[in-house]
């Protein structure tokens, strides 16, 4: 198993290679995502579907770009081109919803076709391997984005559980965007671009290992502790002189019945009366609970309180050490 900090480290240097190595594409996806987080104060002054409606041209936008950037040094003009692609945005936001429909459809097949051909002319065996190649390398770039979605998500999520705080929705879409249109294409470029590799088995079960399987992990139990430390910090009662199995055995049944009877739950600081002050009070306090008795089964419950009865009956019959400080100089 390889260690986390290794495996984090791997991961941002390739991002930083591949910032370094694609330049454009990495200002595109940080263009895109501006224009997203700032989707709702430019709409202001135009029509918000507009902007909405430029989103979908991202990938084929993309794919044309880096296509070029491969193609750039083969011809100035490729590099020209490359250079002057990445200010189609501009038109796309302000004249987006004046392009056909049909024309995004033909712009994301013409997006594939583009990244399965790469940048040499293809027989139609080598084009079916390219396919296979290009399918392949997208995946752990897919993989790796998701994975770092559903991680921030759960560490949001936690973080407002543990704290009571009411996080807006910005708190989980805009980290996700910054993933969407920043990271998942860098990684993609990154994967596509090197020479073609024959797939194998072990070494993407490998990278699974390193890169998703290792870091998850110990997120997912990091998380699960916080979830544990709250629920321990929040949980004053019942304290350690009850019966844990009962104790189990009734918290279990009383959140089942809350559900089925789809009861709110009060608030945390809500005062819902005093406890039992004796033994003895609580015995007469679960006589009188007929829910309690339903759950454990009658029979149980006699056998039970018959013997909670003796305890108390001897305890009450035992003289104290108070008792005899208190009153046996009286006598």
């Amino acid at each position: 198993m390889v260690n986390l900090k290794d495996s984090v480290s791997k991961l941002v240097k390739g991002l930083g290679g591949s910032l370094r190595e694609f330049p454009l594409e990495a200002l595109l996806g940080l263009t895109y995502f501006i224009i997203f987080v700032l989707a709702k104060k430019i709409g202001a002054a135009m029509d918000e579907k507009d902007i909405y409606y430029m989103f979908f041209w991202f990938f084929p936008h993309y794919v044309l770009l880096f296509s070029l950037h491969r193609l750039s040094g083969k011809h100035l003009a490729f590099k020209v081109l490359y250079f002057l692609s990445w200010f189609l945005w501009i038109p796309l936001l302000l004249w987006g919803q004046a392009i056909p429909d049909w024309s995004l459809a033909v712009a994301y097949i013409l997006a594939i076709i583009l990244l399965i051909i790469g940048k040499e002319p293809l027989d139609n065996q080598q084009y079916g391997k390219n396919i296979l190649d290009t399918g392949a390398k997208l995946v752990p770039g897919f993989l790796i984005g998701f994975l770092l979605m559903a991680i921030i998500t759960a560490i949001v999520a936690s973080i407002g559980f543990l704290f009571d705080l009411n996080l807006s929705d910005n708190w989980f879409t805009h980290p996700n965007a910054f993933i969407a249109f920043g990271v998942i294409p860098l990684l993609c470029c990154s994967f596509v671009a090197k020479e073609r590799i024959r797939i194998n088995s072990e070494k993407a079960l490998r990278i699974a290992i390193d890169y998703i399987l290792s870091p998850a992990l110990i997120l997912y139990a990091v998380i699960l502790i916080l979830y544990i430390l709250r629920i321990i910090i929040r949980w004053e009662l019942p304290d350690g002189a009850t019966n844990p199995y009962l104790t189990i055995a009734y918290l279990i049944a009383s959140g089942l019945d809350g559900i089925e009877k789809k009861l709110l739950l009060p608030e945390a600081d809500t005062r819902v009366g005093s406890l039992p002050k004796t033994l003895k009070d609580a015995v007469d306090e679960f006589r009188k609970d007929a829910y309690l008795t339903e759950v454990c089964g009658e029979k149980y419950a006699k056998i039970y309180l018959a013997s909670k009865r003796g305890e108390w009956d001897s305890y009450a019959s035992e003289v104290t050490d108070w008792e005899i400080r208190e009153y046996l100089h009286r006598i």
